[in-house]
């Protein structure tokens, strides 16, 4: 790859969308074509890239991308998102899923935008973000759309809108005109020029202002990553209560803005045919509102609610009141359930208890909880070996996998109420985002009453020994928070491959993909959990032909590792390892920290 002739330097705060459409709009070449010159395509290579691409490059992307347009790989970098990653938990969770699944409080359609920095032709990674309604240099608000047509991207999943358009100015709108008259291949931009957009009428509160800055100041690398992003959680959560409890919740809201909110929320409830055919009314709660003003306002009656001392008595008054929809706090307390892991510690004691009466269940789940005599954290995503065969070891005809892993599931749905699929999340094993249905075995089994109230029967057993037990529980819940993101330290591998015994065979393999298994041997024995729902960081950094090779030998590694005649350099590499395990699952019980 040869650098280009000519190039740009990135702007502070600039996008990766925008320093590509500035620059092709200098050197005369598509978006999609200088896209592709510096590797950033789609799953296909003739594709169009996916704008989850700009949220975090890999090494060699960003090597690419740096060399391409002499800039330094600092520079590439910060063009993306992923110093954001550990203060903004959306940018995080489409990262960990590789882009699959989209989250609406990130790239929601359009950017918003100010007309004054637009001068220069930039677009702010910010603006991507519903959390800015504001430019702090300008002092306004953000325009929510164009001024002229009003539309918003069709293809909100591509990094780029128009790849192959190289004559628009970057801060032309290069939204797409609907031409019903004349369906040509080749289609027209709307091209107006949005720097060029009124912004009277647009300016903001001091207040609001301020608010704005606080907010803006919780993404830089300086601030504490885990209270922002519980923070960014805690926002996200109550917007959608004020929305869910809507009028209930309007004196919350500045009486300017009221009439604005109001009017977002009514277009946001939607109707749509019950039972019998009968009208039923519901609420979208997730998605922010496009347009600023409105945004800010529900932003700041949020912020106010998080930080009023009275929060647990103002939660369950919201989260109770009356109103015309179908199971609007059901659809709430859904919300909050998918989010409690990462609030904060103050809204999720204080929403818990109102949230636990509307939770959705399953049939076969109960709706509250039923035991509160142990804690979920102390039981493991696969239940323990000696739990299983004391309790277990007698019941015939279902697999074990499938009883040891749906009786974890239900002891922790015992405990915290809500559907098996709860309990799942809870424990860690709702793999790539698939609900879990744990039971399916479990029901096919239990073709008779007997089987089912023998499977019970040794589960309260269960129950009532944990409740009695002398010894200190574990808290694997911490153990698998703590190696969320671990990973054998180099070091330390090196170590274990010298200490091991020579091998017959020849000198074994030890590269990054025996140590990306051997971790997982350890989180499996450090967690109690399957090795199926195991992290793997090494191989999530790997490039994607790389990932499929390792994802092939997988099932083949393991089965060596673990098989009970294993081969003399696996049963000395799995001893080795087991010893590795037990001192860092005493490291995280006694709260030292790990490398």
């Amino acid at each position: 790859m040869h650098p280009l002739p000519r190039s740009l330097d990135p702007i502070a705060g600039e996008s990766l969308v925008s320093y590509l459409q500035r620059l092709t709009y200098r050197i005369d070449v598509s978006p999609l074509h200088l896209a592709r010159m510096a590797g950033l395509h789609g799953w296909l290579n003739n594709s169009p890239p996916a704008r989850a691409i700009s949220l975090e490059l890999g090494r060699e992307q960003l090597s690419n991308l740096a060399r391409l347009t002499r800039v330094t790989l600092k520079e590439a970098e910060e063009l993306t998102f992923s110093s954001w990653k550990s203060h903004y938990p959306p940018i995080k969770n489409i990262i960990a899923d590789n882009g699959s699944r989209s989250d609406s409080w990130l790239f929601a359609g359009t950017p918003r935008f100010c007309p004054r920095c637009l001068d220069r032709g930039t677009w702010k990674k910010e603006w991507s973000l519903p959390v800015v309604f504001a430019c702090s240099e300008h002092q306004i608000f953000l325009h929510a759309v164009c001024p002229q047509c009003a539309r918003l991207s069709e293809r909100p999943w591509q990094l780029l809108q128009r790849p192959n358009d190289h004559t628009l100015h970057p801060a032309q709108c290069r939204q797409t005109t609907p031409d019903l008259a004349d369906r040509k291949r080749k289609s027209t931009a709307c091209g107006y020029r949005l720097d060029r957009a009124d912004i009277s009428g647009l300016g903001i509160d001091p207040v609001l202002l301020d608010f704005q800055i606080a907010i803006t100041r919780r993404l830089n690398p300086q601030s504490a990553p885990e209270e922002s992003g519980a923070y960014f959680t805690d926002l996200r959560l109550i917007m959608a209560l004020i929305n869910s409890a809507w009028p209930h919740t309007s004196t919350l809201i500045h009486a300017e803005l009221v009439k604005d909110v109001d009017a977002y929320i009514q277009s946001e409830t939607k109707t749509r045919s019950g039972p019998l055919g009968s009208p039923q009314r519901y609420r979208i709660l997730s998605d922010p509102p496009r347009d600023a003003r409105t945004c800010a306002a529900l932003m700041q009656a949020a912020d106010a609610l998080l930080l009023s001392d009275d929060l647990p008595e103002s939660l369950p008054r919201f989260i109770d009141s009356p109103s015309e929809e179908r199971f609007p706090r059901k659809a709430w307390a859904n919300v909050f359930e998918k989010h409690r892991d990462s609030c904060s510690e103050k809204l999720r004691a204080a929403a818990t208890p109102a949230a636990h009466r509307y939770r959705r269940v399953r049939m076969s789940g109960p709706r509250a909880p039923l035991r509160d005599d142990y804690q979920p954290q102390h039981i493991p995503a696969y239940l323990e070996q000696k739990w299983f065969d004391s309790h277990f070891g007698h019941i015939t005809g279902i697999r074990i996998r499938a009883l040891r892993r749906t009786a974890a599931v239900q002891l922790v749905q015992w405990v915290n109420g809500g559907s098996m699929g709860d309990a799942a999340q809870f424990l860690g094993v709702n793999h790539a985002g698939v609900q879990y249905a744990p039971i399916t075995d479990l029901r096919y089994w239990a073709g008779t009453r007997r089987k089912l109230a023998e499977f019970e029967t040794a589960l309260h057993e269960l129950a009532a020994e944990l409740r009695t037990s002398s010894v200190p529980p574990i808290d694997y819940r911490r153990r698998r928070a703590v190696l969320q993101d671990w990973v054998l330290p180099p070091e330390t591998w090196r170590r274990i491959s010298n200490e091991l015994p020579p091998n017959r065979g020849g000198a074994p393999i030890m590269d990054d993909r025996k140590r990306q298994v051997a971790s997982v041997f350890v989180w499996t024995y450090v967690t109690q959990g399957e090795h199926l729902f195991a992290p793997r960081p090494l191989e999530r950094e790997q490039p994607p032909d790389t990932q499929r090779i390792w994802a092939l030998r997988r099932n083949t590694t393991w089965f060596q590792m673990t098989r009970r005649d294993a081969y003399p350099h696996f049963a000395d590499l799995r001893k080795a390892l087991a010893e590795c395990a037990a001192q860092l699952a005493l490291s995280i019980d006694n709260g030292e920290s790990i490398t």
